[in-house]
């Protein structure tokens, strides 16, 4: 429900917005959400940590060499070498940490929680509605949460759509800094409203068309518009080639036409009950984690690109001209003079001489190696250049140099805990839509995401403590979990029987030509003995 255009006195998020003021319009709803939304600080600063994400990085691109002149203006010399290096830090520790808890197959468990350890062997529902979450959770799946995932850790928050394609539960991921939402709650954790606002390139009569769409979604429905110079009109271009509803999706049915009896395709209009948008939060604070390390990164970079200009500056020596006009325009005449034909001509008291500069950059080096230490430390990277990882550390010494990651991940994983949780919601719909028992049914399953971890392990180690594990009694199937070359327990044990079966078939198979040749054998000497 929809509450008072107002701030609370309670909560002075600004992020909070409430409209339940008799009379406002959805319209004009969305036109004050974009107002307040589209130049907002968390928006720049999404867009700035995609800049530097793609390792563009904005701060030493501005970066120049020049000289101020006798007007107080600042001239850019071209003569000068002008480095603008880009460091990857924020790429290669989004990279890091998304595939460290991504990059392989999080673990799916389903139980009903009103029924006891026993009861659950035998539920054949409980079995369906697992096999129907495995189907869902396939590498496509993946892929896209990998893609959430990266952008929930440099942006501070990622979007995804959820919809019904050929059938099928999907979701897509959304750009970050297109989507305004509107929460009912300081937590972030409840939606009211959601805007949404992208530009898309139309193609009409070989004519193409940039047109800003703005579109309004909340729990039940969706209006959608064009902005054409700030206002705000209908959105008459269809959505995906189809007519755009007022609906969250539309389904196809079947229906006899009442005038010739003949089958006709109609339309259902359904509705999800809930804005059919998902967050994944980098954290809970939804904090870009380029905002934890641009200042060190965009110094890194200056003293970088200020060392290679000094390196090149001491390649190329300074020029001295004695008795000539300091006049700036004169001498770099002369210097491009000197460089094009290599002479140059003077006053009879006048000396031209160049004079190396040997540059000491050793300060400047020690700053950078202590600048990277602080963003590998504030961005909770694991530094796999440390000399200890080429020595084999042991299992704990490598836990101590994963702490970091590990306490990060944590965080995160209650992320994605929560983001499966609302991804359940639809799920248990989807399911009812497709007849497969009903919400009520499946809201008494509990559905439990563990990420597995891909930490660089020390093999041998483990290996014995698996040994170790097993002479103790553990089962085989904790084995299985614990050893990193098997990738699904459940795939090991079927595996195993089938192994196993296949051995007995061999026994079986062995056992009766032994049983035949025994007989053969007795045949034999009774003939013998006959004879």
């Amino acid at each position: 429900m929809r509450q008072d255009f107002l701030r609370t006195e309670k909560d002075t998020s600004p992020e909070i917005v409430s409209f339940e003021r008799f009379g406002t319009s959805n319209k004009r709803i969305t036109r004050i959400i974009l107002d307040e939304w589209r130049h907002s600080d968390k928006i720049e600063d999404i867009k700035t940590a995609r800049e530097y994400y793609m390792v563009r990085n904005t701060r030493i691109a501005e970066k120049t060499r020049g000289y101020t002149d006798a007007q107080g203006d600042r001239q850019e010399n071209h003569l000068l070498s002008n480095e603008k290096l880009k460091s990857a830090f924020l790429r290669y520790s989004t990279k890091q940490k998304v595939n460290y808890a991504f990059g392989k197959p999080f673990a799916i468990n389903v139980e009903n929680v009103n029924l006891d350890a026993e009861q659950q062997k035998d539920d054949e529902a409980g079995a369906e509605y697992q096999r129907e979450w495995e189907k869902l959770i396939d590498k496509h799946f993946r892929k896209t949460m990998k893609r959430l995932a990266t952008s929930a850790v440099y942006a501070g928050i990622a979007w995804c759509y959820v919809w019904i394609d050929g059938g099928k539960l999907k979701i897509t991921d959304i750009a970050s800094d297109t989507i305004y939402p509107q929460w009912s709650d300081a937590a972030h954790t409840e939606l009211d409203v959601i805007i949404r606002e992208y530009m898309q390139t139309i193609y009409e009569d070989d004519e193409r068309d940039d047109i800003i769409r703005v579109e309004y979604w909340d729990d039940k429905t969706v209006e959608r518009y064009i902005d054409k110079d700030g206002e705000l009109v209908p959105d008459t271009y269809p959505v995906n080639g189809q007519e755009a509803g007022n609906s969250h999706m539309r389904r196809q049915i079947s229906a006899a036409d009442t005038e010739t009896g003949e089958e006709a395709i109609d339309y259902e209009d359904i509705s999800w009950g809930r804005i059919p948008f998902i967050a994944l939060k980098g954290d809970e604070d939804e904090l870009p984690l380029l905002n934890v390390i641009k200042d060190h990164i965009d110094a890194y970079d200056m003293l970088d690109s200020e060392s290679v200009d000094t390196i090149h500056d001491d390649i190329d020596p300074l020029l001295v001209v004695e008795n000539m006009s300091p006049d700036v325009g004169g001498l770099t005449q002369a210097r491009e003079l000197i460089k094009n034909s290599r002479i140059i001509s003077t006053d009879s008291d006048g000396k031209v001489y160049y004079v190396q500069v040997k540059a000491d950059i050793t300060a400047a080096q020690m700053k950078q190696e202590a600048l990277r230490k602080e963003i590998r430390e504030f961005s909770a990277t694991v530094d796999t250049q440390d000399i200890k990882f080429g020595s084999n550390p042991s299992g704990v010494a490598l836990k101590a140099m994963y702490q970091d990651l590990d306490t990060y991940i944590n965080g995160l994983e209650t992320e994605f805990e929560v983001f499966m949780e609302n991804l359940k919601y639809f799920f248990d719909r989807w399911l009812e839509f497709r007849g497969i028992g009903t919400v009520e049914q499946w809201e008494q399953y509990k559905a439990t995401f563990t990420l597995d971890r891909d930490m660089m392990i020390n093999e041998d180690a483990l290996m014995d403590n698996a040994v170790k594990l097993q002479n103790l009694g553990v089962s085989q199937e904790t084995l299985f979990g614990y050893i990193p070359f098997v990738e699904s327990a459940e795939v090991e044990k079927a595996r195993l029987s089938a192994e196993r079966e296949e051995m007995m078939e061999q026994q079986r198979e062995m056992m009766e030509l032994q049983s035949e040749a025994f007989a053969l054998q007795r045949d034999v000497e009774a003939n013998d003995g006959e004879a």
